[in-house]
């Protein structure tokens, strides 16, 4: 069991891909990785999911379900109570045949489809920005936190905190 303090914002798109492109502008980056990811929703509840995920390395051709090396994850996530925004996470890895038996249950138009930038910068911030390619178009950062009081170093290409707004949440994609 893994718990996770996460903050989100909506992306300034143009910025962030300057960022990408400027190496003279990541000086405070120690861990950068970039991912694919597909997943669905089998449960969608106010405090808690059940997804599936598939997790490969960016650079694999194509984007059905992928070929290579990659992780299929099962996994739950469940708001802690009294807590702004800690969830409690457990993942569990999965067959690929599992994964995809299971995606034939989620209606194809509700299939995420996402590019993953994993940054960590130096004060471990862990950031994670997702270009999300559908359903819908959408930039949206998440800030892994220690704690929730933690005051948080905001990058110039972070725009409006969306912290705990259904909208933005990926099982209401």
């Amino acid at each position: 069991m893994n718990i996770e303090i996460e903050r989100k914002f909506l992306m300034d798109e143009k910025k962030f891909k300057d960022f990408l492109n400027n190496p003279k502008k990541q000086t405070d980056v120690r861990v950068y990785k970039k991912l694919e990811i597909i997943q669905g929703y089998i449960l969608k509840e106010k405090e808690k999911s059940i997804r599936i995920r598939c997790v490969f390395e960016s650079g694999v051709p194509g984007f059905g379900i992928p070929h290579g090396d990659k992780n299929y994850l099962l996994e739950t996530k469940t708001k802690i109570k009294g807590k702004t925004f800690s969830y409690k996470e457990e993942s569990f890895c999965i067959i690929d045949t599992m994964f995809e038996h299971l995606l034939t249950f989620i209606p194809k138009e509700k299939i995420i489809k996402k590019t993953r930038h994993v940054l960590i910068m130096k004060d471990n911030t862990k950031f994670e920005v997702d270009f999300f390619r559908s359903p819908k178009k959408l930039v949206i950062a998440e800030a892994e936190v220690s704690k929730e009081s933690k005051v948080l170093y905001i990058p110039p290409w972070l725009g409006k905190e969306v912290t705990g707004d259904p909208k933005y949440f990926n099982s209401n994609m």
